[in-house]
């Protein structure tokens, strides 16, 4: 059976590796969502008084954020999993993984991911 991505669409054996990987990055930010907790209860605590703490969890909500895009979600909507087809060996969208974040997929025009999805 092949494994899809999160829109249904079969994954290249190439980009698998990196689909494989996604479990690290979740865990990673699952670290960080941790410590923002760790940070929350230092509100009340004068150990930590000169901390701005508004501020440091601003800090870690960009963190998970940008964190995020290195979870896999669809095959490149540019070079269809196989970036070394494309100009140069690399795709400028997915980097080089045949793999994009679901913060890129959704920049992808709507026309061509309905396509997508519906193939």
């Amino acid at each position: 059976m092949k494994t899809r991505d999160s829109v249904g669409v079969v994954i290249p054996e190439a980009a698998l590796p990196y689909w494989q990987r996604k479990p690290t990055a979740e865990a990673l930010i699952k670290q960080v969502t941790n410590l923002v907790g760790l940070v929350k209860l230092m509100r009340d605590d004068k150990m930590w008084v000169e901390v701005c703490i508004p501020s440091a969890l601003a800090d870690l909500e960009r963190l998970k954020n940008n964190l995020s895009t290195a979870i896999p979600y669809a095959v490149c909507g540019q070079c269809q999993g196989h970036p070394q087809t494309q100009p140069g060996g690399e795709c400028r969208l997915c980097r080089g993984r045949g793999l994009i974040s679901k913060h890129r997929y959704l920049t992808i025009p709507e026309e061509i991911r309905k396509m997508k999805e519906q193939s």
